[in-house]
């Protein structure tokens, strides 16, 4: 190698290290890309249990972890249960300290014997402080109904004349069940006769999954006698995978439509009652056949 060839590489060597040297000090006087925050959200959008499990845990998670305190309010927002008498979730603040990464909110189901629809609660995450909020920020966690649902009669009182063929009474399941539900019924007082005034054999109505409501059905007999009105009242019994709810019995008038005057006005009931806080109170009065023209009728306590 002649000397001139060894100066040419020195001096090759000499140039790449400058650029190196040269490079580096660049990089180090550049800033790196700026870290991202922390994000928060909930586990999962979506959580379902029994109404006797309790308390419930609805986690959050903050990801990655933080070197600084990071904090997140929470509070109900939404949801068909009501605070106190089905749930208790206080508005409140989680705390992530640096290096944790998980947290849950606690939710108290109250546990009672009532048999209802299941019923939802929603929870809802804002405000944080170092971290971004992510999603699902809200979760719905659904409390289900363990209790057998209630049968009971849509009204306690109905009325027609005589020459009404037919009367239908409602029986209402509150809620749908996971197995089937059974109630009997028969005719329990009343000061109409069976056979001559009205029809309404004992039965059994079944509630199959899914179904929500029965009919119950009788037949008035019509006739030519002027007597007073007459009544008879259906009860619910033998309950099979049920409860009894209030009203348990439905009371049917038969109202007279015979008589030397024709038509007839008359209330629907002799007496009725409820409580002072019902506030307005509706009394029904009934004309016993359709009449052509109206009709008027002066009252008065």
């Amino acid at each position: 190698m002649t000397m001139k060839t060894r100066h040419r590489e020195l001096t090759a060597v000499a140039m790449l290290a400058g650029i190196l040297a040269l490079t580096g000090a660049n990089a180090a006087e550049r800033p790196g890309p700026e870290p991202h925050p922390p994000t928060l959200k909930f586990v999962r959008a979506h959580s379902m249990g029994l109404e006797s499990r309790s308390p419930v845990l609805l986690p959050v998670v903050l990801m990655p972890p933080a070197t600084e305190t990071v904090t997140v309010d929470y509070a109900v927002t939404g949801g068909t249960s009501s605070p106190g008498a089905d749930r208790i979730c206080r508005p409140g603040q989680l705390t992530f300290e640096p290096g944790v990464t998980s947290q849950a909110i606690e939710l108290i189901v109250i546990n009672d014997d009532k048999g209802e629809p299941d019923e939802t609660v929603i929870v809802s995450l804002f405000r944080p402080q170092g971290a971004l909020l992510g999603e699902p920020s809200s979760h719905e966690y659904v409390i289900l109904n363990d209790d057998p649902p209630t049968i009971q009669f849509e009204t306690p009182v109905s009325w027609g004349t005589e020459a009404t063929s037919g009367a239908l009474f409602r029986v209402t399941l509150c809620s749908d069940w996971i197995s089937t539900v059974s109630v009997r019924y028969a005719v329990t007082t009343g000061t109409s006769t069976g056979g001559d005034d009205r029809v309404c054999l004992p039965g059994e109505l079944v509630f199959r999954p899914g179904e929500d409501m029965k009919l119950i059905h009788a037949r008035i007999r019509d006739d030519e006698t002027v007597e007073p009105d007459e009544t008879f009242t259906v009860g619910l019994s033998h309950l099979r995978n049920g409860t009894l709810g209030k009203p348990a019995s439905h009371t049917y008038v038969i109202l007279n439509d015979d008589g030397l005057g024709g038509p007839t006005v008359r209330f629907c009931e002799r007496l009725s009652r409820g409580p002072e806080s019902e506030g307005r109170v509706l009394l029904w009065v009934a004309l016993t056949k359709p009449m052509p023209v109206p009709v008027k009728v002066d009252y008065a306590v």
